[in-house]
Protein backbone atom coordinates (compact mmCIF):
# COMPACT_ATOMS: atom_id res chain seq x y z
CA UNK A 1 0.00 0.00 0.00
CA UNK A 2 3.06 2.93 0.73
CA UNK A 3 4.34 2.12 -2.59
CA UNK A 4 0.95 2.98 -4.53
CA UNK A 5 0.68 5.93 -2.29
CA UNK A 6 3.94 7.09 -2.69
CA UNK A 7 3.37 6.42 -6.32
CA UNK A 8 0.76 8.90 -6.26
CA UNK A 9 2.48 11.48 -4.56
CA UNK A 10 4.89 11.32 -7.21
CA UNK A 11 2.37 11.43 -9.75
CA UNK A 12 1.37 14.80 -8.53
CA UNK A 13 4.74 16.21 -8.57
CA UNK A 14 5.70 15.21 -12.75
CA UNK A 15 1.51 16.98 -12.94
CA UNK A 16 2.93 20.08 -12.21
CA UNK A 17 6.33 20.01 -13.56
CA UNK A 18 4.71 18.56 -16.33
CA UNK A 19 1.87 21.36 -17.23
CA UNK A 20 4.66 24.12 -16.13
CA UNK A 21 7.05 23.36 -19.08
CA UNK A 22 5.27 21.45 -21.61
CA UNK A 23 1.82 21.92 -23.30
CA UNK A 24 0.42 18.72 -22.25
CA UNK A 25 -2.51 18.78 -20.02
CA UNK A 26 -2.75 15.93 -18.46
CA UNK A 27 -6.36 13.99 -16.96
CA UNK A 28 -6.99 14.93 -13.46
CA UNK A 29 -7.08 11.29 -12.81
CA UNK A 30 -3.41 11.08 -13.29
CA UNK A 31 -2.95 12.16 -9.60
CA UNK A 32 -5.63 10.47 -7.84
CA UNK A 33 -6.64 6.66 -7.09
CA UNK A 34 -10.24 5.61 -8.15
CA UNK A 35 -11.14 5.37 -5.03
CA UNK A 36 -11.00 9.51 -4.57
CA UNK A 37 -12.39 9.88 -8.13
CA UNK A 38 -15.39 7.74 -6.58
CA UNK A 39 -15.34 10.45 -2.95
CA UNK A 40 -15.20 13.59 -5.63
CA UNK A 41 -18.47 12.00 -7.78
CA UNK A 42 -20.38 11.15 -4.73
CA UNK A 43 -19.76 14.49 -3.49
CA UNK A 44 -20.96 16.14 -6.65
CA UNK A 45 -23.96 14.22 -7.01
CA UNK A 46 -24.37 15.41 -3.37
CA UNK A 47 -24.05 19.40 -3.88
CA UNK A 48 -26.09 18.80 -7.31
CA UNK A 49 -28.94 17.09 -6.17
CA UNK A 50 -29.41 19.65 -2.53
CA UNK A 51 -29.21 22.43 -4.70
CA UNK A 52 -31.73 20.83 -7.03
CA UNK A 53 -33.85 20.46 -3.62
CA UNK A 54 -33.15 23.88 -2.64
CA UNK A 55 -34.41 25.21 -6.14
CA UNK A 56 -37.56 23.32 -6.25
CA UNK A 57 -38.02 24.10 -2.02
CA UNK A 58 -37.81 27.91 -3.40
CA UNK A 59 -39.89 27.83 -6.44
CA UNK A 60 -42.61 25.81 -4.49
CA UNK A 61 -42.53 28.38 -1.88
CA UNK A 62 -42.39 31.47 -3.74
CA UNK A 63 -44.21 30.61 -7.18
CA UNK A 64 -47.00 32.83 -6.52
CA UNK A 65 -45.57 35.88 -6.18
CA UNK A 66 -43.33 35.62 -9.80
CA UNK A 67 -46.10 33.46 -11.97
CA UNK A 68 -49.35 35.18 -11.16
Amino acid sequence: MYNLEHLIHHQALIRVAMEKETNIVLAESFEHVYTTLQYKNQCLIFILAANELVLLFFLRTFSNFFFK
